[in-house]
């Protein structure tokens, strides 16, 4: 716990508080479980070339990947390893994020110079992928936890498979 901790403390310090990011492509309506949704981080009011660290916090039955696709010279994104998550996992549930399952972790930063402040969108293709019904809430954040955005992606069965189960239950209670 110390050590998470004095790893937050050093990468707050990269982080810029007047920064500002948006999740891009999330849907308005319910989707089903197998659908993939692609998600971009978009920059809005970000004022400092030098770099801006953040997550991405997946709470509910979802699941994202990140690609190495980004519209900034050096920017990344990329999933936490398991081992690492595994630790995040209760100090994030003790700081009021309960139920995360994954974590991307992104720094988008301009090495080219002169530098120059990031518009529109500086990280593509994170794809998210729904895994069960339910709600699943991403929570884009500094490295402070200082939330930009919040959007629910609200998932609902596939009616055929529902319909499939609903007679193979039937025909299992004709059987007998």
């Amino acid at each position: 716990m110390k050590k998470l901790l004095a790893v937050l403390v050093v990468l707050s310090l990269a982080s810029v508080a007047n920064a500002g990011l948006t999740l891009s492509g999330v849907p308005q309506d319910p989707i089903m479980p197998s659908d993939i949704v692609i998600l971009d981080i978009s920059a809005a009011d970000y004022t400092d070339p030098v770099a801006l660290m953040g997550w991405i916090m997946i709470q509910g039955p979802g699941a994202i990947n990140a690609t190495q696709e980004t519209g900034w010279e050096a920017s990344y994104a990329q999933n936490i390893d398991p081992a690492t998550l595994a630790e995040y996992i209760p100090m994030l549930a003790d700081l009021g994020y309960p139920g995360v399952v994954d974590i991307i972790e992104f720094e988008v930063k301009d090495l080219t110079e002169p530098f120059s402040a990031p518009a529109g969108t500086v990280i593509d293709n994170l794809i998210f992928h729904c895994v069960a019904p339910g709600d699943v809430t991403l929570t884009l954040s500094d490295i402070d936890l200082n939330v930009w955005e919040q959007v629910v992606i609200h998932q609902i069965p596939e009616p055929m498979t529902l319909g499939l189960l609903g007679l193979g239950g039937l025909f299992l209670r004709r059987r007998k």
